[in-house]
């Protein structure tokens, strides 16, 4: 199971996204916003946790000063527009939210339906991060097999199995799962051609089952981006008991053949 957010909150499917209006894609951006609020409430109220308590506490006030704050005397409340534009970020935010699908960067800049780039996706999606961390927010955006997605962060993975009863228990993985996760495990980070030398040379389907259990990610080298390389997630050592991976046991040979 991914640490992606629950697929009941998804509100919808981008299989025809290319046709949305503004209207739809307005309506979707608040359905999401209503959504992550929720899932923000859920997971601060529940974690007890001082830290995250303060960082409520600080969202909350800063809301509550906006809403409280009077307009001015002197210069008299406008009303609000109808239907204000979204803005590139909320439309790109909207997206992931209700996609429900990973998304990559040029597909995200089609979307936008404008003269926009890969890159300043990539550069919008990084500004979204720094908010979400500087709001304290309990998810992320991550790029993973097939594009980027909005998980929830691995700290918070415990407090979601707890919540949605999904535990390291009910995970169920082949022997050849197996093994392939052990090859990426001790020769991390590793790409599928590595595998293919480690005696798996048929690794492709199980390292996208492992990636949607969020048991894999992908790491890309600056000197070589096209190929991905596989390594584990702290969901992996949480799953086996593991503080580290220092902690993995060191047999003296390991045989995938």
């Amino acid at each position: 199971m991914s640490a992606e957010l629950p697929a009941d909150a998804a509100a919808g499917s981008l299989t025809d996204a290319e046709t949305w209006s503004v209207e739809e894609l307005d309506a979707a951006y608040q359905r999401a916003l209503a959504a992550l609020d929720a899932v923000d409430s859920e997971i601060l109220a529940t974690a007890g946790e001082a830290s995250l308590g303060a960082a409520a506490a600080a969202v909350s006030a800063g809301t509550a000063a906006r809403n409280e704050t009077p307009p001015s005397a002197e210069t008299p409340a406008s009303a609000p527009e109808e239907n204000p534009p979204l803005s590139a970020a909320q439309v790109i935010e909207a997206c992931l939210f209700v996609g429900g699908t990973a998304l990559t960067a040029g597909r995200l800049a089609a979307l936008l339906k404008g003269d926009y780039t890969a890159q300043f996706v990539e550069e919008t999606i990084d500004a979204l991060n720094r908010r979400y961390r500087t709001e304290g927010r309990p998810y992320e955006v991550r790029l993973g097999e097939g594009g980027y997605r909005l998980v929830l962060k691995e700290e918070y993975e415990r407090l979601r199995h707890k919540v949605f009863g999904l535990g390291p228990r009910e995970v169920r993985l082949s022997q050849e799962a197996l093994e392939v996760l052990a090859a990426v495990a001790y020769h991390q980070p590793v790409s599928e051609a590595g595998l293919a030398e480690l005696g798996k040379p048929h690794a492709g389907p199980t390292l996208r089952q492992l990636l949607r259990r969020d048991l894999l990610a992908v790491q890309r080298e600056t000197s070589d981006p096209k190929t991905p390389l596989y390594v584990t997630t702290p969901r992996f050592l949480s799953l086996f008991g593991l503080g580290s991976l220092d902690e993995l046991p060191r047999p003296e040979t390991l045989l995938y053949k």
